[in-house]
């Protein structure tokens, strides 16, 4: 499994038809790692139900290279 850490520019993958990417602004563990995305693109869908980001889990997440 990638190993992601704050910065990291990332594609969020579990949305289905939605789209959104973005870079990492922080992590929290509770209990398992989370990662906070602020969006820097994403469906209107996806802005609609999460706003400018939100926190997802490794499996959610691709590094953009």
């Amino acid at each position: 499994m990638p190993e992601f850490k704050v910065g990291d520019r990332v594609r969020v993958t579990s949305l289905g038809n939605a789209e959104a990417a973005g870079k990492i602004i922080a992590q929290e563990r509770v209990p398992d790692l989370l990662h906070r995305v602020e969006f820097t693109h994403a469906t209107a869908w996806a802005r609609e139900l999460f706003g400018d980001g939100w926190w997802f889990a490794d499996t959610a997440l691709e590094h953009i290279d």
